[in-house]
């Protein structure tokens, strides 16, 4: 799926963080290179979950600031359809 987000991705420009799905249940959060939009995960066992801000993470599944992670500039959180999951470089 990197390679899908590396070539789709090669003239965009500004601020982003965008989630998608692919039919076969894969799926991942991109966040733009130059870390405009924030973008925080966090996962478990039974869970992996996405959004702009952390606090709202932490409230929905009281979890510490530690157990939130922030999805670095450039990368893609991807999230195959077993629960397995990676952060992978997109745009350096």
């Amino acid at each position: 799926m990197g390679g899908i987000l590396k070539n789709a991705s090669k003239h965009w420009d500004g601020g982003y963080a965008m989630a998608g799905m692919i039919g076969h249940g894969d799926s991942f959060i991109f966040r733009d290179p130059s870390g405009i939009r924030p973008a925080f995960y966090y996962a478990d066992d039974e869970v992996v979950v996405a959004a702009s801000e952390r606090p709202v993470i932490m409230t929905t599944f009281n979890v510490r600031y530690e157990d939130v992670r922030e999805i670095t500039p450039g990368n893609a959180l991807i999230v195959k359809k077993n629960g397995s999951h990676w952060m992978e470089e997109i745009i350096p």
